[in-house]
């Protein structure tokens, strides 16, 4: 059993080069840096602020044209789509075992270790990660195939 000692319990704030390496995810879920790692200049900067010097920090879909040409928002390949139905069945089952509450912050209390891990998982990837599968698609959805598992042995 993990305890679970506070409703902020889980991934510290700003786990996007975590996410991009494939590490920090809870569980025995192994992870590899995305491609996103490998092939971008200057990673986070190659996205984020791109040849306009973009200070706001927002991702610019054009930056992905370069290797996605065509693409017309984030969602290539359907990825955010597909992460976003995963984290939400996630979240059902959390909240229906009582280890999540409505607005998203965790139970103070006792959680097996596979669903704790899932728990963690979710808070990493729904609140703290936010890119829905951007950062890292293969690793995000191992993380929620796991959580899943370990909700529905």
């Amino acid at each position: 059993m993990i305890e679970i000692t506070s409703t902020h319990w889980g991934p510290h704030h700003g786990p996007q080069s975590a996410m991009l390496l494939g590490i920090a995810g809870a569980g025995a879920v192994e992870g590899n840096p995305s491609s996103h790692y490998a092939l971008v200049e200057n990673t986070c900067v190659g996205c984020h602020l791109g040849e306009n010097d973009n200070h706001t920090f927002e991702p610019s879909v054009d930056a992905c044209q370069a290797c996605h040409s065509g693409a017309e928002d984030f969602d290539i390949n359907g990825v955010q789509t597909e992460v976003q139905a995963m984290l939400d069945e996630l979240e059902e089952g959390l909240i229906a075992l009582g280890w999540l509450d409505e607005e998203g912050h965790p139970a103070v209390t006792s959680v097996p270790e596979g669903q704790a891990a899932a728990l963690w998982n979710w808070i990493y990837i729904a609140h703290e990660d936010k890119s829905l599968g951007v950062h890292n698609p293969a690793y995000t959805k191992a993380l929620l195939e796991a959580g899943l598992t370990a909700l529905n042995p």
